[in-house]
């Protein structure tokens, strides 16, 4: 069993179709800050047929972690790597069809990471926390940062493999191209809760 489940609900930015994989990339809470890439492989694909850009859905899913190995200069460097897996996509219903019976487009926003696990603390300064919650199977933790100074400092006062709860939201950053580098979209997993 998967420790860490999303649920989102926005406007579809893109669809991409990449191998065996689709990517939906959601705009959620008007285009600003917050645009998760979930993806879609084997039988969820078949889910995403008919759907089209602007269309508002819901998605369930979870997030997947593991390892890669990058060569640099120096040698092989380890890599963390997350991404969000998509299990299931559908037209949302709107908010007026829900409570009036009349489809008027009147859609909430979600942006939800639930994730429990044992604690482990990565990185810290005076502003930020970064760590990760690590499951019982032995697999890769799922990695969050929190910029909240209430949250790290109850992060502060847990001991180190406690089990935890924790509610977030997927924040995404344009990373502009540069002589040596790609334009790329980086995810990160935002800290809402902890306890």
């Amino acid at each position: 069993m998967k420790n860490v489940s999303v649920r989102f609900s926005g406007y579809i930015a893109s669809i991409t179709h990449v191998g065996e994989s689709d990517a939906v990339i959601l705009a959620i809470r008007g285009y600003i800050t917050e645009f998760p890439r979930i993806v879609f492989s084997g039988d969820t694909r078949e889910q995403i047929k008919g759907l089209k850009k602007g269309d508002h859905v819901d998605i369930t899913g979870t997030v997947d972690a593991s390892l890669a190995s990058r060569k640099t200069a120096k040698g092989n460097v380890s890599i963390h790597r997350q991404r969000i897996i998509g299990r299931s996509i559908v037209p949302t219903i709107s908010e007026t069809m829900k409570y009036f019976g009349e489809d008027f487009g009147t859609y909430r926003s979600e942006n939800l990471v639930i994730a429990a696990g044992a604690l482990k603390i990565l990185q810290k300064d005076e502003k930020r926390i970064r760590i990760s919650i690590n499951p019982s199977d032995g697999t890769e933790g799922i990695r969050m940062s929190c910029y909240n100074p209430s949250l790290i400092s109850r992060i502060n006062a847990m001991e180190e493999g406690q089990q935890v709860r924790v509610l977030a939201e997927i924040q995404t950053k344009l990373v502009k191209a540069t002589e040596t580098t790609k334009r790329r979209v980086n995810e990160t997993i935002i800290v809402s809760n902890i306890f």
